[in-house]
């Protein structure tokens, strides 16, 4: 405990007392950020969970494609059952190709609780999936998870893109650990005599020793006596710093072939990290590396009202609600009046005091690790433009993927147009080195971004702004 003299304290105390009208002069312009993010769930009735689409192949040369999701129980809504309390969900997977349905598939889920802690806990959790295999490319998928009793929906689009076929190396799945004992629940997710604890999005508890790596080595030529032989490479980054490294030598009797890897976990700091696997044919030296993004997370028992244990990282993520002049408000704080300010933001815009939980932080945290997943590019996802965009909106209504005229500035660029019908609010990112790095270019609607002034030239001369509306 600081001790401080009368004086001291005074003064202190006339300081955050002084800061803390700022706040609350400020905080109907951060009370109209909130109310419109819960604005946009109540009317779209969202419902939050995570999904990530893997590819391997099969013996045939195919794409196999695993689309996994996992929501916890906190997020559904369970009903009195004779069993306890059950949930009931209507999973659908519709395939369009050159957008024509090609195939309506559902099923219908249910998951029972035994009590009501169960089904507020974050502990628990539906975990699925569903597989399904292509030959060709041009197909689109529509997925979709429905909590029946609550009306709240789960939606994604995924393109569906083949697996290179001379690659050596499928997409990564990660997970918690897996067991040899067989648990129902688990049953999907069986590979030989392991079950896998799967987490789409992976956020790793730092307080775990390790965690689990499976992904499969495919198209290596074989040598004069039938034998595959190949390099495995596995390194684990963060912020561009090796933090662990793993080499192996392999001789195998079959292609493909799937190796499941433990990563140890050291004293490694909260944050996001990169897991890189290469592997290379010794005989030509070709190569092939994939990365696959991971987050670590550990509790901190005091600043609990909060994304990140770093205050600079946190107030980076609040800036994105709050105007200049609490921006510049900031810079003059000392350590312990910027945890302050930090805790009354999150404490600000609770939209319901009276719970212990702040559905507002909630709705941010899971924004800023499903950003980190599909976003990320040389840094975390949330720090990007879209990642941002996605953070402050919540997912768009629609998403038009184009590409630049071939008289533009930069041709032939992919670029995309996210639209919210409700506040009829515009953002394009465009890719400027096709490199999947989108930047923000022009806004419609919202006054806390920028249009970039040379937008038009991205696009050609001749391009119309209309043209984003249509």
């Amino acid at each position: 405990m600081y001790r401080f003299n009368k004086f001291v304290t005074l003064v202190l105390f006339a300081l955050f007392t002084f800061f803390g009208v700022l706040i609350a002069a400020e905080n109907f312009e951060i009370r109209e950020d909130v109310d419109f993010l819960e604005g946009v769930l109540g009317r779209r009735r969202q419902l939050h969970a995570k999904a990530e689409l893997l590819r391997f192949l099969d013996f045939d040369g195919n794409t196999e494609f695993h689309l996994n999701f996992k929501i916890p129980n906190n997020e559904l809504q369970f009903i009195p059952d004779q069993q306890g309390f059950i949930a009931n969900l209507e999973i659908k997977y519709d395939f369009y190709l050159e957008d024509a349905l090609v195939s309506e598939n559902g099923f219908a889920k249910s998951t029972i609780a035994s009590s009501v802690a169960i089904t507020q806990s974050t502990n628990y959790y539906v975990l699925d999936k569903i597989d399904f295999t292509l030959g060709q490319h041009g197909y689109t998928l529509y997925f979709e998870i429905q909590d029946k009793n609550a009306s709240t929906i789960f939606s994604q689009r995924y393109d569906l893109r083949l697996l290179d076929p001379d690659a050596f190396i499928s997409d990564i799945e990660i997970s918690h650990g897996i067991s040899t004992e067989l648990n129902s629940a688990l049953e999907r997710f069986q590979r030989g005599q392991y079950q896998f604890y799967v987490d789409p999005i992976p956020v790793i508890d730092g307080n775990n020793r390790d965690f689990i790596t499976f992904f499969q080595v495919t198209n290596v030529a074989a040598g004069a006596d039938s034998l595959y032989r190949f390099y495995e490479f596995i390194k684990i980054k963060h912020r561009d710093e090796i933090v662990w490294e793993y080499e192996n030598y392999h001789t195998m009797e079959f292609m493909p072939y799937p190796i499941v890897r433990r990563i140890p976990l050291g004293e490694y700091e909260p944050g996001l990290y990169t897991l890189e696997i290469t592997i290379q044919d010794p005989r030509t030296q070709e190569k092939t590396t994939i990365e696959r993004y991971f987050s670590i997370s550990r509790a901190f028992a005091h600043y609990f009202q909060r994304v990140f244990p770093d205050d600079e990282e946190e107030f980076e993520l609040i800036s994105y609600f709050l105007n200049s002049r609490q921006r510049r408000l900031w810079r003059d704080l000392s350590e312990e009046g910027r945890k302050n300010f930090i805790e009354r933001f999150w404490v600000a815009n609770n939209p319901n005091v009276a719970t212990n939980n702040n559905q507002f932080l909630e709705t941010i945290r899971h924004r800023v690790n499903d950003a980190n997943w599909r976003f990320s590019y040389h840094r975390a996802g949330w720090k990007t433009d879209m990642g941002r965009i996605y953070i402050k909106q919540g997912n768009p209504d629609d998403i038009e993927r184009r590409e630049t005229d071939s008289m533009a500035r930069y041709s032939k660029k992919p670029y995309q147009i996210w639209k919210y019908n409700s506040s009829d609010k515009i953002f394009v990112f465009l890719d400027f080195q096709g490199n999947g790095n989108f930047r923000l270019v022009y806004v419609r609607n919202d006054d806390s971004e920028n249009t970039d002034p040379g937008w038009k030239g991205y696009f050609g001369d001749d391009f119309e702004e209309a043209s984003f509306r249509n």
